[in-house]
C-alpha cells in the first residue's frame, strides 16, 4: 500500500456519532490516504484525520507540508449547473430569459463536438475551483448527454445526469414527445451503466416545459425499471404576474403550488429522492408537503442558486417586494438545503462563491452560521446526490479533497485559526481558480496547479 501524507490546516466536517456532522479545523492537521494506483478498486480512502501530535507520523516516509495559507477540506459540491446554456442573458425568467437560452442547447444537440467542447470547458472550470461533483442538465439530445458523460468521466468527477426532459412550452426544435422521450431515457441509462461514478437521473426542465402525461411516465418509469435513482427540477424560480409559477398551476388546475403538482405526479414521494432547485418562493403548505414525505421515507432537497436568482431578478415579486430566499423556513420544516451555481444563468463556476452569498444575503434574524452554510458546500451536497462517501475528512472516507490557498502577502496565522474568519477568506479565494494548489478525487490527482 502506498500512503500519501499532508500536513497542515484542515477544516471539516467530521460525523458526531449522533447521524450529525460537525465542523472541525486542525491548524496542523495530519491526512493520510491510500492513492488511487495503489488501492483496492481505485479507490484511495483516509486512514487518518486528525492533529499532527496525535500520531506517529515520524514512521511515514515522507509528509508533504502546506504553506501556513493553505488549508484541506472536502471538495465542493454543485447541486444544480447547465452544462450547454448560454451566458449572462438577462431575466425575468420566462419573460426574457427562457426564449433566449435555446441556441446553444440546439448546437450540442446538433454536433457531437460542440456538445464535448462545452461540457469539459464548464466542467473543468469548476472542478479548477474545488468541485467535485455535480447534478448537471444536459439538453434533450442523447448525443450530447453521451459527450457530457465522456467529459465527466475523463475528468474523474461525480455527476448526476440524463437527458433534459421536455414535451411543451420550449424552443420546437429541443421538444420531444413522451414516447421519444421514454426511449432517450432507457439509451441514457445503458451509457451511464459502466459509469461508477455516475447516476441515471430523471431530469424535467420545468413542470411548465412537461404535460401531466409525461410527468406521470417518469414516475412509472422510476418505478418500472430501478435505474432512475433520482429526480431533479426547477420549482418556485419566478413570483412575477405572468412568470413560472403563474403559468404552471394554469396548465395544473386545481393544484395549490408545484409542489403539490410533484406530489400529485409521484414525482415527491416517499422511496424518492427528489432535489428542487430555487424555490424561493415556496409557501408553508409547500414545504409542509415536503416535509410529509420525508417523514415517510422521502428524500426531498432543496438546491439554491443564488447568483443566478440575482441576475435573473428571480427575488422580486413584481418590481416592488424583494423576497430572500426561505431558508430558515426551510430548515425550520427539516428540508435540508444545499447549493447550487446555476451556471448558465448564474456567472459563477465556484460554490465557494456562492455560499459566500448564502450567507451574507440572508435577513440578519435568521442568517446562519459560516459552519453550517460550509457544511451545505460538502457534506450536505454530497448527501443531495446520494454520495455517502465523500464530503468529509475522516477515517475511511473517500480522499476527495481540495488545497487551497486562502491567505494574503500579509496574512497572519492568527487571522486563519479563527474557523469562521478562514471559512469566509476560503470562500473569498475560491473564486479565482488560481487559489487553488490540488483537487484529489478518490486518491486521485484530478487537478494540481503548475508550477511557474
Amino acid at each position: 500500500m502506498s500512503l500519501q501524507a499532508l500536513r497542515g490546516r484542515i477544516i471539516t466536517p467530521q460525523p458526531t456519532g449522533e447521524s450529525g456532522f460537525v465542523v472541525t479545523q486542525f491548524d496542523d492537521g495530519l491526512l493520510i490516504y491510500d492513492d488511487e494506483q495503489s488501492a483496492a478498486e481505485g479507490i484511495g480512502t483516509i486512514t487518518y484525520c486528525g492533529p499532527y501530535d496525535a500520531i506517529k507520523a515520524g514512521l511515514l516516509r515522507h509528509v508533504t507540508r502546506l504553506a501556513a495559507d493553505e488549508v484541506m477540506t472536502p471538495g465542493d459540491i454543485d447541486n444544480h449547473v447547465h452544462l450547454f446554456q448560454g451566458k449572462n442573458l438577462p431575466g425575468p425568467l420566462v419573460e426574457r430569459w427562457l426564449p433566449r437560452i435555446a441556441e446553444n442547447e440546439f448546437a450540442a444537440a446538433s454536433d457531437s463536438r460542440t456538445a464535448y467542447a462545452m461540457a469539459i470547458e464548464r466542467l473543468e472550470a469548476s472542478l479548477k475551483r474545488g468541485v467535485v461533483g455535480a447534478v448537471a442538465y444536459t439538453t434533450s439530445s442523447v448525443s450530447a448527454t453521451r459527450e457530457a458523460i465522456r467529459a465527466a468521466h475523463e475528468l474523474g468527477i461525480y455527476m448526476n445526469t440524463g437527458v433534459v426532459l421536455m414535451d411543451r412550452n420550449f424552443d420546437e426544435r429541443l421538444v420531444v414527445g413522451s414516447d421519444a422521450a421514454m426511449e432517450q431515457i432507457d439509451e441514457v441509462g445503458k451509457i451511464l451503466s459502466g459509469e461508477p461514478k455516475m447516476q441515471h437521473w430523471a431530469f424535467p426542465r420545468f413542470p411548465l416545459s412537461c404535460t401531466d402525461g409525461l410527468l406521470e411516465r417518469v414516475a412509472k418509469k422510476m418505478d418500472g425499471d430501478g435505474t432512475i435513482q433520482g429526480i431533479t427540477t426547477h420549482v418556485d424560480e419566478d413570483a412575477h404576474p405572468n412568470g413560472e409559477i403563474a403559468q404552471t398551476l394554469r396548465l395544473f388546475p386545481g393544484r395549490e403550488s408545484i409542489t403539490d403538482i410533484l406530489v400529485q405526479q409521484g414525482l415527491i414521494a416517499p422511496g424518492r429522492h427528489t432535489t428542487l432547485a430555487h424555490c424561493i418562493h415556496t409557501q408553508k403548505h409547500a414545504m409542509q408537503q415536503m416535509a410529509d414525505v420525508r417523514r415517510q421515507g422521502g428524500n426531498v432537497s432543496v438546491v439554491t442558486c443564488p447568483t443566478s436568482n440575482r441576475k435573473l431578478s428571480s427575488n422580486w415579486v413584481g418590481d416592488e417586494r424583494y423576497v430572500p430566499f426561505p431558508l430558515a423556513e426551510f430548515r425550520r420544516h427539516g428540508i435540508p438545503v444545499v447549493i447550487g451555481t446555476d451556471r448558465g444563468a448564474g456567472d459563477k463556476d465556484s460554490i465557494g462563491a456562492e455560499a459566500a452569498e448564502v450567507f451574507d444575503h440572508q435577513p440578519p434574524g435568521s442568517k446562519p452560521s459560516r459552519r453550517d452554510v460550509f457544511m451545505m458546500q460538502n457534506i450536505g451536497g454530497a448527501q443531495a446526490m446520494r454520495l455517502s462517501n465523500i464530503g468529509c475528512l475522516d477515517k475511511g472516507w473517500n480522499a476527495t479533497f481540495v488545497v487551497r490557498r486562502i491567505g494574503g502577502p500579509f496574512e497572519t496565522d492568527a487571522d486563519l485559526t479563527d474557523t469562521d474568519t478562514a471559512i469566509g477568506k476560503l470562500w473569498a479565494a475560491s473564486e479565482n481558480a488560481e487559489n487553488t494548489r490540488q483537487v484529489v478525487i478518490d486518491g486521485k490527482v484530478a487537478y494540481a496547479q503548475k508550477k511557474h
